[in-house]
């Protein structure tokens, strides 16, 4: 089966409920080797590093606010 959408490594495709591998077709496209018959196809993406991104982007928000709580609590010390 060939898919003219672009290979990423974010793609998953099953195959009646079985993971079955993903081919680069014509350099840049998708394509499965499926069985004769009828078959339920299925693909799905999640972005390759989206988790650790996430993961990044909530430590440095605790680290901006505790940078902006310790910033606060010496500039009311120094006007006292």
């Amino acid at each position: 089966l060939f898919v003219s959408l672009p290979y990423s490594r974010g793609w998953k495709c099953s195959i009646d409920g079985n993971e079955t591998q993903i081919f680069k077709a014509d350099y840049s496209f998708m394509a499965v080797y499926v069985p004769q018959g009828k078959h339920q196809i299925v693909f799905e993406y999640e972005t390759p590093g989206i988790v650790t991104g996430g993961m990044i982007s909530i430590v440095c928000i605790f680290a901006f606010a505790f940078v902006i709580y310790r910033y606060k609590k010496e500039h009311i010390k120094s006007k006292e």
